[in-house]
């Protein structure tokens, strides 16, 4: 148990090292979007499938340490009116891919996150109330645009987690 904490601990330390990195970069950006400091996997880009997952395993960090809430709130930040979130945003809040393309879209790992960091005690029922018409939105947005007539939905390599994983 003890070298799981240490391990945890050390993961905290690499992450809030990057959070401050990124921070750094950002304030460079001429972005006028108001994107907070947040959880990522390293990259430049803001990827939902990262924050998502990122904030996953920093629900356990001591509360306050990592900006776990703000990361999924840049998410909403860059939501379009018509619910689309799109997979990757480049460092200025642009999205790459376009909402007709199934290449834009995660599976909706977002409603999961929040779901668990409820039940892990980092946010509160206000908070489900609140995000709630959001992720209504993005589904309804996701549901549009990429379910196919039998039910199931369109995507691809990219947009699935699937793109580095060897085959």
């Amino acid at each position: 148990l003890t070298g799981r904490l240490d391990g945890h601990t050390a993961a905290v330390r690499i992450a809030k090292k990057k959070v401050e990195a990124e921070s750094r970069y950002r304030a460079k950006l001429a972005c006028k979007l108001p994107i907070r400091p947040r959880l990522s996997s390293g990259l430049n880009n803001i990827f939902v499938w990262d924050a998502a997952f990122c904030c996953l395993w920093a629900k356990d960090a001591p509360r306050g340490e990592l900006p776990v809430l703000e990361t999924l709130d840049n998410l909403y930040l860059l939501q379009q009116d018509d619910g689309f979130i799109c997979r990757e945003h480049t460092p200025d809040g642009r999205p790459v891919w376009s909402s007709e393309h199934p290449t834009a879209y995660n599976p909706p790992v977002i409603s999961w996150a929040e779901l668990e960091l409820f039940r892990a005690g980092v946010s509160t029922s206000d908070r489900l109330r609140t995000v709630y018409p959001k992720l209504t939105k993005f589904h309804a947005c996701y549901r549009r645009n990429l379910r196919r007539p039998d039910g199931l939905y369109a995507g691809d390599i990219l947009g699935g987690g699937m793109d580095d994983v060897p085959r």
